[in-house]
């Protein structure tokens, strides 16, 4: 059931909800149900990118260097991963995990991401 689950918020449904009824054993023994999902009836999808902190971050970044963007399918372990590439980066970094804002029409991603401070060695 958590692999089903899974792969609906994968899909872009992260309120699904799966049920097991009408459990019953048969004649060999083994369990029958009946499994039954429910999720809502349209797919979560990135509307809004905000960068909190490093506000002169450039969203263009995020766009081609983690690959979010808007209007791709919402999947939070994805985004997860490609925030985590964040801090591979030498003048930035992320401060704490990606947070998400559902509203009934929307899904704004918010992104914490403070600027590093470079060091410049002359090699001396």
């Amino acid at each position: 059931m958590q692999y089903i689950n899974n792969t609906l918020s994968k899909k872009g449904y992260p309120f699904s909800k799966l049920k097991l009824s009408h459990i019953s054993i048969d004649n060999n023994g083994a369990l029958r149900a009946t499994l039954l999902s429910y999720s809502q009836k349209q797919q979560r999808q990135i509307n809004k990118i905000r960068i909190k902190g490093y506000e002169k971050f450039s969203p263009s970044f995020v766009k081609y260097y983690l690959k979010i963007k808007p209007n791709q399918t919402f999947d939070k372990s994805s985004i997860n991963r490609k925030a985590a590439l964040l801090n591979n980066l030498k003048f930035a970094n992320q401060i704490k995990s990606p947070e998400v804002l559902f509203t009934p029409d929307s899904t704004e991603l918010y992104l914490y991401i403070e600027k590093s401070k470079v060091i410049i060695s002359m090699g001396f």
